[in-house]
């Protein structure tokens, strides 16, 4: 299992010189200010095996393809789960990912649903990983998508 995610950080000051610095979507509320991206894949155990700083103008949903290519030629062809937000794959992607051949699976967040549109059923079988946590869950098939949602 792969956990992809990226993150910006901004600069207050002269950086001027760095070609990398440049405005575009803050997740710090920073528009006058210059960032760059940071693109990470790790492990579940916390290992990084990729990264990449990237112009602070990079569109997260242009980064993955990148990163697919990346792993799968410096560790080989094999079954991988990737783990990441919403808006970082397109559909396109997300198709190319769905090729049998690739043997690539993913865990994709979706939307928070409106709290009339759940339909939650308890499930005393689920793992915790805190005592007292209660999960919420349910599943649903929308076409060739499974789902699975869960609340604490």
């Amino acid at each position: 299992m792969l956990l992809y995610d990226l993150t910006s950080t901004y600069f207050e000051g002269a950086m001027g010189e760095n070609p990398k610095a440049k405005y575009g979507h803050s997740r710090d509320k920073r528009t006058d200010c210059l960032q760059v991206v940071i693109a990470l894949v790790i492990t579940t155990d916390g290992f990084p095996l990729a990264y990449e700083v990237m112009d602070g103008n990079t569109s997260d949903r242009t980064t993955l393809r990148g990163f697919l290519d990346k792993i799968e030629k410096t560790y080989g062809k094999a079954k991988r789960m990737w783990v990441m937000d919403r808006g970082i794959p397109t559909e396109e992607i997300l198709q190319e990912m769905r090729d049998p051949a690739r043997e690539i699976f993913y865990l994709v967040g979706t939307p928070k649903a409106k709290e009339s549109d759940r339909t939650l059923v308890r499930r005393a079988d689920f793992q915790t990983r805190a005592p007292g946590l209660v999960l919420q869950c349910r599943r649903f098939t929308k076409g060739h998508y499974r789902f699975s949602e869960c609340l604490e």
